[in-house]
């Protein structure tokens, strides 16, 4: 009986068993490379990246180092401690012998020079795959013209990259007493040029192996570095850089639309970004790998938001400029009761019709002119300024517009219900024209709290649509501007709400005239300001 009862528990114990845990992904490129000079991995960084079908002669590339520790005054290591070196900078390095019978070298293979290094390397000291080493034969074989003609690729993104953006310069760590040699920035700047370069050819998967080498193979007296309070805010800072010179390349017009499978991409690059800064960052110092996430994730959640504007935006597009769209929308919209619609709204907050009036027929003068989204935006953008006021602190204007994003939601949610009710037939398209107002409006708000009212004013639209320049901002200060001369000025905290302008087209307003929007508003101060709330 004893042995009957001891069989269940022992079957319990087996079917309680943890189940196998799943390992936390770490760096493969991670090593203890202590005992190296710190200016040597920084060489080897500055001048070799690791590549899978090239090769490096083993010989030369020793005559190089030794000739860099020269320039140092340092004393070389021998061949065979160089050789370790190398491989804890680049793990994946393998030992080779390349070379016809009798004439053949050992090679690094797994390693190439950076097309930036000024090291000199003969072609029969760099190989490949298939390379033999063999001598160049004479003739020459010609290639029609039909073979050599370039192949058009369906992932060209240069039109919608901007890849003459430059990475400005980190502040360096010698400002804070630390030596040169400690200088942690210099290399960060390298490493932070190549993520900004793959990102420029739309190449986001090699981020990953990027930042997994850099951050794996650094010299060990680094992270003692990083884990000091100087050293986590001058990454920090360089991180700040980086992801605005990102902003410029990724998404330079917000109102731009981009193709779908980049859309995709990106979407993806935002996804990871963060994981794969977690994962790199394996074995250092908690407080750095938490700040460099969470600054991570903000941009990751930026990508985001310009992913699904700008989904919108390419929807909105062709909606608003195909007429017979557009016509329904008036006649659906014309057919509304609207005073009931008010009505309904009066009762939830406090808005005066004329008012909102005023907002519904410009939206149907927008629909009847087909305005471009960028004239839209441009409408929303001076409807917004002139919401906010210039009166009151930046705490009243944000809660002024705040104020008129919610009013907005509350009509537009039951101008939606009043279609359905009806089967109108542009329910769809009101919905989709509803979202990109909703959006436009949230994504000006959220650029007035990164950047501040100065973002809101006439001159500075370009400024609230292309997120990249808020770098060229802060390099450049931003010139007074000049009030209109018939600006009203309220006396209480409400919200005044401007008549519509008579003949005004959003889409023919110029960009790069900062005169346009000025003659803009005097033209809309023709009437008496109607108090908004």
């Amino acid at each position: 009986p004893i042995q009957q009862q001891q069989q269940p528990l022992d079957q319990k114990s087996k079917s309680k068993a943890p189940p196998p845990t799943t390992k936390r992904p770490t760096n493969p490129y991670t090593h203890n490379i202590s005992r190296s000079s710190p200016a040597t991995v920084i060489w080897l960084h500055e001048n070799f990246e690791a590549c899978e079908d090239i090769s490096l002669g083993r010989e030369p590339l020793f005559d190089h180092y030794n000739a860099h520790c020269r320039s140092l005054g340092h004393e070389p290591l021998n061949q065979a401690s160089f050789g370790k070196l190398i491989r804890s900078v680049f793990p994946n390095l393998k030992t080779r012998r390349l070379g016809t019978r009798g004439n053949s070298k050992y090679h690094y293979y797994g390693i190439k020079v950076k097309s930036s290094s000024l090291l000199h390397f003969d072609s029969s000291q760099i190989g490949g795959a298939n390379h033999k080493y063999q001598r160049p034969s004479r003739k020459k074989k010609l290639q029609p013209k039909e073979l050599t003609r370039e192949v058009p690729n369906p992932n060209d993104w240069t039109s919608f990259i901007d890849g003459n953006v430059e990475l400005p310069l980190f502040p360096s760590l010698s400002s804070q007493g630390f030596a040169t040699k400690d200088d942690f920035c210099k290399p960060y700047h390298v490493n932070c040029k190549e993520v900004l370069r793959a990102v420029c050819v739309g190449d986001f998967d090699k981020v990953q192996n990027i930042i997994n080498q850099f951050w794996g193979s650094i010299a060990a007296h680094f992270k003692v570095i990083l884990a000091s309070a100087h050293g986590r805010n001058a990454v920090l800072k360089c991180d700040e850089i980086l992801y605005i010179s990102l902003k410029k390349a990724i998404a330079h017009d917000a109102l731009l639309p981009v193709p779908e499978n980049l859309v995709k991409q990106i979407r993806y690059f935002g996804k990871y970004i963060e994981p794969w800064t977690e994962t790199a960052l394996d074995g250092f110092d908690p407080r750095l790998v938490r700040e460099k996430c969470a600054l991570a994730k903000k941009f990751g959640y930026f990508l985001r938001r310009f992913t699904s504007l700008n989904h919108l935006i390419s929807s909105m597009s062709g909606v608003v400029q195909t007429s017979s769209i557009a016509l329904s929308m008036v006649e659906d919209l014309k057919a509304i009761d609207f005073d009931s619609v008010h009505s309904q709204c009066a009762a939830v907050a406090s808005c005066k019709r004329e008012s909102a009036q005023i907002f519904f027929e410009e939206v149907l003068e927008n629909l009847r002119k087909q305005v471009t989204v960028v004239g839209w935006a441009q409408w929303l953008h001076v409807k917004l300024r002139l919401v906010c006021g210039s009166s009151g602190s930046d705490e009243d204007k944000m809660r002024r517009a705040r104020n008129f994003m919610k009013i907005w939601s509350l009509y537009g949610s039951i101008l939606l219900r009043d279609l359905t009710l009806r089967s109108a037939a542009s329910f769809g398209s009101f919905h989709l024209c509803r979202l990109v107002i909703s959006e436009l409006l949230t994504f000006f708000l959220e650029r007035v709290q990164d950047v501040g009212m100065i973002c809101l004013e006439s001159e500075n639209f370009k400024l609230t649509t292309r997120p990249g320049m808020d770098y060229d901002r802060s390099l450049r200060p931003v010139q007074p501007t000049l009030q209109p001369q018939q600006m009203p000025v309220t006396t209480t905290s409400s919200t005044s709400f401007p008549p519509p302008p008579q003949g005004f087209v959003s889409s023919q307003i110029p960009q790069k005239s900062s005169t346009a929007p000025m003659t803009m508003l005097n033209t809309m101060q023709t009437k008496s300001p109607v108090r908004f709330g």
